[in-house]
């Protein structure tokens, strides 16, 4: 007659119980919640009361391209006037706005990283909207670099910051005042990656999550004066402009330059090719293929931010080409789930980029058989 070890007994109840406290305390009650706020959502969207748009004026920064290009259309369409700073006045995208929209648009020229720019705009925009009122400001002026830290100048740091999260902050104060005389609402566009920490994303993500806390801290300061201040999380979508045109140029400069300062070691253990790898996730042949192909559900959710009457606090947009947007997904449970098992999800659904030691050690190891 044989026995059962104790030992594996033992294992397999410990297994069971830490399968059934995953499920019971920490899975079930997330897709609760998560089922609840979804409820909750539809509900409110079918009960929502929209303004009476009779031409209210409207800021956004970062009109070149992207979002705040394709924002500032659908505004225009919708009978708002709209002030579209832009930090190529003259370029393609100004031209295109001026082109379609016509009389309702205004081009500003603006550099958000600049103060005595960022005042030229609001002296403008002030000095044209007495009549109609400042009804929002949208803050969507954006750059990214992709690379892990060791791989990621200084410079990148500093100016992904200047750019996202200064900018923003910039941008607010100047038109706090305006925006709280008329009660109107300012709106951030954040990430989904605001969120959640990818790998080799951290000079985008630190600004997003930077960009989130201080919507959160501004939300609590300015509700005293009838002011709202709203998020914009996209998730993955292709349209966004962050790797097309001049900022793919700039991408693939930074990149350049992050393997000229690089530490000697670091280039070693990374390889030129992990910088090719890099580059190549960006293409548009790649983005297309997993992200959702137009902006739409972006551009719904900010013209809800404007026009509803009790907007949400933040809007997590479900991007991708495919059933479920992991990144949004994974933004979701972030706030449930441990940190072990949230590192581990991360890692099964966002993969370190190859890198040469890792290369050389696969080899090696092949040799040996």
């Amino acid at each position: 007659m044989s026995f059962l070890d104790p030992t594996l007994l033992a294992l397999g109840i410990a297994l069971a119980a830490i399968k059934f406290y995953i499920i019971v305390e920490l899975f079930l009650p997330a897709c609760l919640l998560i089922g609840i706020s979804i409820i909750f959502r539809k509900i409110k969207k079918s009960t929502a009361r929209h303004i009476t748009i009779t031409g209210q004026c409207v800021f956004i920064t970062g009109c070149d391209t992207g979002i705040g290009h394709n924002f500032a259309l659908r505004l225009c369409q919708r009978g708002f006037t709209v002030f579209a700073g832009c930090l190529y006045p003259e370029g393609d995208g100004a031209e295109q706005l001026r082109s379609k929209v016509g009389d309702n648009i205004h081009i500003v020229p603006l550099d958000v990283t600049k103060q005595d720019s960022v005042d030229k705009a609001r002296d403008y925009v002030v000095k044209h909207c007495q009549e109609k009122g400042l009804w929002a400001i949208v803050n969507n002026a954006g750059i990214e670099f992709l690379s892990d830290i060791e791989m990621s100048p200084m410079e990148c740091f500093k100016s992904n910051a200047e750019v996202n999260l200064y900018g923003t902050v910039r941008v607010t104060k100047a038109f706090l005042p305006t925006i709280r005389k008329y009660k109107g609402r300012i709106i951030n566009v954040t990430s989904v990656k605001g969120r959640i920490a990818i790998p080799g994303n951290a000079t985008y993500v630190m600004t997003k999550y930077g960009g989130e806390a201080f919507s959160d801290c501004l939300r609590r300061e300015v509700k005293r004066f009838g002011v709202k201040v709203i998020i914009i999380e996209p998730g993955n979508f292709a349209i966004t402009a962050l790797f097309s045109g001049k900022n793919l140029e700039r991408f693939q400069s930074n990149l350049n330059h992050a393997w000229e300062v690089a530490l000697d070691e670091s280039r070693t253990t990374y390889g030129k090719k992990y910088l090719d790898h890099v580059l190549h996730s960006v293409d548009d042949d790649t983005r297309v293929k997993y992200a959702y192909p137009n902006l739409n559900p972006v551009m719904d959710a900010m013209e809800d931010s404007v026009t509803n009457e009790s907007p949400q606090y933040r809007y997590l947009i479900d991007g991708c080409s495919g059933f479920l947007d992991k990144y949004c997904m994974l933004a979701r449970l972030n706030p449930y789930l441990p940190e072990r098992f949230m590192d581990y999800l991360i890692e099964k659904y966002f993969p370190p980029t190859p890198i040469a030691a890792e290369t050389q050690v696969t080899n090696n190891q092949e040799k040996s058989k």
